[in-house]
């Protein structure tokens, strides 16, 4: 069964000895009779992914990224009404490696070394760096804190059940204390920079429809 998503197709079958197939591609090319020319992104067995490191391209700029992530996460990397945001992500290497149970596949280190990793880490840093100061704020957030928080900070229950609490009306002081990790109960955040977690606590706060907490 295939199903496409803007410039995205995800096919989804079972083989005959009852394992799952998925796979995800870019689309390249579309013609006036509506076919199309594509170019795999990798194919999902059992929660493991296989990457066509043979295929056109394989060793072009931010190969890695679209064939591993981009049929779920976007071009841009900002995600879809399915998948989050993850172009300003801090944990893109242990996610990657574990998997989630929102049915995002587990990368084994066989399939993605740790060079592999953090190649698109960097490409994904190199978009997030491109963003301006009107849209970085929003990634940062969307990226780090949506799927717990919700887009609004309004609270928001995960994929895994947790529900994230609302946040948009917490003080300063408490929002970067909870991103340090000295509240307990949330990942860790260590590896925003100050100015990061700065920018996220100003656009949290901004979210808050009713007075502030004056500090």
């Amino acid at each position: 069964m295939g199903r496409r998503r803007g410039r995205s197709l995800h096919v989804t079958g079972t083989r005959p000895d009852g394992t799952m197939l998925r796979a995800g591609f870019r689309i390249a090319r579309t013609t006036a009779t509506g076919r199309f020319r594509v170019r795999g992104t990798g194919i999902h067995v059992q929660g493991a992914v296989i990457l066509d490191r043979t295929s056109a391209g394989a060793a072009g700029p931010g190969w890695l990224y679209d064939a591993a992530c981009g049929g779920c996460h976007g071009a841009d990397a900002r995600g879809s009404l399915e998948r989050p945001a993850i172009r300003c992500s801090v944990h893109v290497q242990p996610e990657a490696h574990a998997g989630l149970r929102n049915g995002m596949p587990a990368f084994p280190a066989g399939q993605l070394s740790l060079a592999d990793l953090a190649s698109i880490e960097s490409w994904l840093a190199a978009l997030c760096a491109a963003d301006g100061p009107d849209a970085l704020p929003a990634d940062l957030y969307a990226s780090n804190c949506a799927r717990c928080h919700g887009a609004d900070g309004a609270g928001a229950s995960n994929v895994s059940g947790l529900q994230g609490p609302e946040i948009r009306c917490r003080s300063r002081e408490l929002l970067l204390s909870e991103l340090s990790g000295a509240e307990g109960g949330m990942p860790d955040f260590s590896d925003l920079s100050d100015a990061q977690a700065q920018t996220i606590t100003t656009f949290v706060r901004g979210l808050c429809p009713g007075p502030l907490p004056p500090y």
